[in-house]
């Protein structure tokens, strides 16, 4: 019983560890107030996409940004290149987590609806590189968003197609090993054409890998605290 008892405290630890160290830094939140203006420089990446500000699912301020895709557009996309974070040129970075919103009455109704993320950029430092190159997620890392009216925390992982091999499943840490210079960001849907899709995005932040410090720190904090528990019993 006490091999077992302090098995889990090692793993509770170490998931507690892993936690506190994916901490994310905010890259996007839509407030009036932002630089790059009420939608944070996202407007629609080619047709069947409205962007815009709404107070509608806003989990970070007062505003949110909502993205509305007709019925009949199969892939849609609503792009930024204003004031790229640095977040996204630092190799820690591993995945997007952000806050969506589904209102009642405005769920998809179609056979499938997928929120991804693309990001554009130079493999060098030509200014006519800026959205020449692209950086897209796997399907794998790509999120289902046909949900029920809600708010959902989507986390999507940044493994992608490397922008010069067009390798699959590539992190992203590697591309930017490779050169590539972040200058644009987007997220797309991918969705059947038989419905519109109406979601609000809100806290939008790189989340890093966790250091393997903060984890073990995590454990030894976790063990400390099962020592203490069984002193009292």
């Amino acid at each position: 019983m006490r091999h077992s008892l302090l098995s889990a405290a090692v793993v509770a630890a170490l998931s507690i560890g892993a936690a506190s160290a994916n901490a994310g830094t905010l890259l996007y939140s839509f407030e009036s107030t932002d630089a790059a203006g009420p939608t944070d420089g996202f407007t629609n990446n080619g047709g069947g996409i409205t962007v815009s500000q709404s107070t509608i699912g806003a989990t970070v301020g007062s505003n949110s940004m909502e993205n509305l895709s007709v019925a009949g557009a199969t892939f849609t996309g609503a792009l930024t290149g204003s004031d790229v974070p640095a977040a996204l040129s630092d190799p820690s970075t591993a995945s997007i987590s952000l806050d969506l919103t589904v209102a009642p009455g405005g769920q998809f109704t179609g056979a499938f609806a997928d929120i991804g993320i693309t990001i554009f950029g130079a493999l060098g430092s030509g200014a006519s590189e800026t959205f020449g190159n692209q950086y897209q997620v796997d399907a794998s890392s790509e999120r289902n968003v046909d949900l029920a009216p809600g708010t959902y925390s989507l986390n999507i992982p940044l493994i992608g197609t490397d922008p010069s091999t067009f390798a699959l499943s590539q992190p992203y840490s590697e591309v930017l090993g490779n050169g590539f210079i972040p200058t644009g960001f987007e997220f797309f849907y991918s969705k059947s054409n038989d419905a519109s899709l109406n979601v609000y995005i809100d806290n939008v932040q790189a989340v890093a890998v966790p250091e393997p410090a903060s984890i073990a720190v995590g454990a030894i904090g976790g063990l400390m605290m099962l020592a203490r528990r069984r002193r009292k019993i």
